[in-house]
């Protein structure tokens, strides 16, 4: 009974498959990536955009189609395009990069898809089913085990500018307190007007210092009083530490120098060329204020200096190698 009815279920399982196989329909792709792109017309469109990632990762990695949008836009400042690009929805991702080409912004665009697309099939990609193998089948002719693909490398930054440094402008004024240029130590009043960009800094200076007797005949009764008055331009390279401004600067002074006699026989006024160069440090805590205090030393060598000198008596004054400066002020940033 059993062998006569073989027959008739093997026919009816032929004409079942058949059947099966006939309404069959072919297995489509899932898309991999949802992306909403705009873009002026000649950068790249999202199709271009969408294809490229297609091409890096292959559309049977996505368990879901990544959402995404792109937005290309231009500048008149700083490179020409920029994108915004916002991946996923919980919680989104949001990149911003500018570059002069456009054409490398979708690339790096494809790029960072292709990465999260490729990272999210890995998280969602679930564990391959093992099934016991028959005894009967040698090592050799085992399933090799499947290894996930390599992801692509990241994109390269793309190029930026580098950003202009600032230009600021300060003015201020300073107590000064002198030691040599003069016969004795001296106190003036300086008013000191700079510009500076990054490291660089340029100071014009103009001063005036209170003028010192010297004595001469008559137990030092008779002599000559000096007076200096000065302007000078000093090139300044500065460092900020913290919210300390230091400088280290070189320069130069040119002057007026005179002399007015008293008690002696002949008295008399004369003036003289003053020319000095000078070397300077000085400090500006709170630089990052409107106002800020300065605090510097600077040292000096008279390169055109008169000699105080009485007739018929001699020189009472004369210029030493060096001088010595200190001085204390305030200082007020404009921008």
């Amino acid at each position: 009974m059993w062998r006569a009815a073989l027959p008739l279920l093997a026919s009816q399982g032929i004409a079942v498959l058949a059947a099966a196989d006939a309404h069959a329909q072919p297995i489509t792709m899932e898309p991999i990536l949802e992306l909403d792109w705009r873009a002026p017309p000649e950068c790249p469109d999202g199709t271009h955009v969408k294809a490229r990632v297609e091409e890096l990762v292959g559309r049977s990695h996505a368990a879901r189609a990544l959402p995404a949008r792109g937005r290309v836009s231009t500048s008149s400042e700083g490179p020409r395009y920029r994108l915004d690009l916002v991946v996923g929805t919980a919680p989104p991702d949001e990149r911003t990069m500018a570059d002069p080409d456009c054409a490398r912004l979708a690339e790096a665009a494809a790029l960072i898809l292709a990465l999260d697309i490729d990272a999210a099939a890995h998280e969602h990609e679930a564990p391959a089913r093992t099934t016991p193998e028959p005894p009967e089948l040698a090592p050799a002719e085992r399933t090799p085990e499947r290894r996930p693909r390599p992801r692509p490398p990241p994109p390269p930054p793309p190029s930026r500018p580098a950003t202009p440094e600032r230009i600021s402008l300060d003015l201020g004024a300073r107590a000064v307190f002198d030691d040599g240029s003069l016969p004795k130590t001296t106190a003036g009043v300086a008013v000191v007007a700079g510009i500076a960009s990054g490291s660089f800094a340029l100071d014009i200076r103009g001063a005036a210092y209170k003028g010192r007797f010297t004595g001469g005949p008559r137990d030092g009764a008779g002599g000559a009083y000096v007076d200096l008055v000065a302007a000078g331009l000093d090139a300044c390279m500065q460092r900020r530490i913290e919210t300390t401004g230091v400088r280290a600067c070189a320069g130069g002074e040119l002057g007026r120098m005179e002399t007015r006699g008293v008690g002696i026989a002949q008295p008399g006024s004369s003036a003289a060329l003053w020319g000095a160069a000078l070397i300077s440090v000085e400090a500006r805590p709170f630089q990052h204020g409107v106002v800020s205090p300065v605090v510097g030393l600077a040292v000096g060598h008279p390169f055109s200096a008169p000699n105080v000198v009485i007739r018929g008596f001699g020189t009472v004054f004369e210029p030493p190698v060096l001088f010595f400066r200190t001085y204390l002020g305030l200082q007020v940033h404009f921008f």
